[in-house]
């Protein structure tokens, strides 16, 4: 297991993203069906996926976020409304259909961090990424990325492996 945090510099390219405003428990409903449909027009354009599916988070104030309490966590995981993206990487520029997006996220540095384990469990993780960014003067960007880079149908809760890129403000 690779517990390290490290500056990284990547270009994810080419992307199909379908846009989403929803509550944390919605989540585990939503991705299923939009990585589904993002397949689909794939499976319609001859196109495969060069890397596993992701949800970027965006407009995310890291400091106000590490620093709630429990019961407003509580509170944020049945009633807030998180903005993301739910997308997959491709080979090539698509075009976008319907609430299918096509764009292109260029190089750029990024704080690069696994988790590994349940979901619900990242939480710690994304404590530990905030405070080696501190204690490191890096300034994060507003959003979060997660690849997911195994299904939790096919591995055990405890086996899921994912990849967070935090966007590095220069």
């Amino acid at each position: 297991m690779n517990n390290a945090i490290e500056v990284v510099e990547k270009e994810i390219g080419s992307v199909v993203e379908i846009e989403e405003k929803a509550c944390l428990w919605r989540m585990m409903k939503i991705f299923p069906k939009d990585y589904t449909a993002i397949m689909e027009y794939f499976e319609d354009n001859s196109v495969e996926p060069i890397q596993t599916p992701y949800a970027r988070y965006v407009d995310f104030d890291w400091e106000k976020e590490m620093k709630k309490w429990a019961i407003c966590k509580l509170f944020d995981l049945v009633f807030r409304k998180w903005h993301f993206f739910v997308g997959i990487p491709t080979p090539k520029k698509l075009e976008d259909k319907d609430n299918l997006k096509a764009d292109f996220i260029a190089k750029q540095k990024y704080l690069k961090a696994m988790h590994y384990g349940a979901y619900h469990k990242v939480d710690k993780r994304y404590k530990e990424i905030y405070a080696h960014a501190q204690q490191n003067q890096i300034k994060l960007g507003n959003e979060s990325i997660e690849f997911y880079l195994n299904d939790p149908n096919e591995v055990a809760q405890d086996k899921l492996e994912t990849m967070i890129l935090i966007p590095v403000v220069e």
